[in-house]
């Protein structure tokens, strides 16, 4: 899908913003989740240090990486909402979001809605949501998608929709356009290669995330934890579903990755007192041992 944004000519330079708004948000929802100024700043430092970030994603105009930034904030303005559902603003700004998403890059950017349905069913936080609330997500939702779809209907027919969700959305799903021999397992290795060297990390801190989320005593952090993986696993599904693969395509998991990695690097402090962080560490640091030699 060409977006208006890359029509206009001046997709590399929204991307360059993109990226630092990501850092940004990604330091901010890690300082209001963990309260900790240490850990907020390693999170954004990861975020844009990160290879496949600013060293790909936010410099070539491609899309990608703005795709990353509506999903992110449609997610944060998801988790503000949830802690406060009488008020209506993170919702608008939520369904805003996903709106700007399905501008970027089409389908790609109703991503949120699936991550934020699974989330509101696990959690139960659906029942906390007001119709209200929901109607006014829709209405930014529609306000920032709306027009455009319309306009191109309008002028292009049934032509558009055949090119925009046959060729961009059904073949790319269904059809390998792009990497033909990539098996279902082809994104493992890239992304263990691509987020190297908190890779080793990773699978004990989904781990240690599932585990809080079932222990924790606080409805709020549980939330939090399940938004993460269910954002990072969801994601990391439905693209390697699809038989059209890139590497990028893997972009709008990683501010989640980045923040689950971030907290469990944290409990290092813990592991004398605490068996469970302890196995997790040594089991991050055995990973490392077995599998850096093949990543290279």
């Amino acid at each position: 899908m060409v977006s208006p944004v890359q029509i206009l000519g001046i997709s590399e330079s929204v991307d360059r913003t993109a990226g630092i708004a990501t850092v940004l948000i990604v330091g901010w929802w890690m300082w209001q989740w963990r309260r900790n100024r240490w850990e907020a700043f390693v999170a954004g430092a990861i975020v844009a240090t990160m290879r496949p970030v600013f060293f790909h994603a936010f410099r070539t105009g491609e899309m990608d990486g703005v795709l990353t930034l509506f999903v992110t904030l449609s997610l944060y303005a998801w988790w503000r909402a949830i802690r406060d559902p009488a008020r209506t603003s993170w919702f608008v700004v939520c369904g805003a979001s996903i709106g700007l998403g399905v501008m970027t890059k089409s389908a790609a950017g109703l991503l949120p809605l699936v991550i934020i349905a699974i989330h509101a069913i696990i959690t139960g936080t659906w029942r906390t949501l007001r119709l209200r609330s929901v109607l006014f997500s829709v209405l930014a939702f529609s306000v920032c998608a709306f027009p455009w779809h319309a306009a191109m209907t309008v002028l292009h027919g049934a032509t558009f929709w055949r090119d925009y969700l046959g060729w961009h959305v059904i073949r790319r799903v269904a059809t390998a356009l792009h990497n033909e021999g990539a098996g279902i397992w082809w994104y493992f290795p890239t992304l263990a290669q691509k987020f190297t060297p908190y890779t080793f990390w990773l699978v004990p801190a989904i781990v240690y995330a599932a585990f809080e989320r079932t222990n924790s005593r606080s409805p709020n952090a549980s939330r939090t934890s399940a938004l993460l993986w269910i954002w990072m696993l969801t994601t990391f599904a439905l693209f390697t579903i699809a038989r059209t693969k890139f590497d990028w395509y893997l972009l709008p998991l990683y501010p989640a990755a980045v923040m689950l990695t971030v907290a469990f690097i944290s409990t290092a402090r813990d592991a004398i007192a605490r068996r469970s962080v302890a196995a997790l560490h040594l089991l991050a640091i055995a990973i490392a041992v077995t599998a850096l030699p093949s990543l290279y």
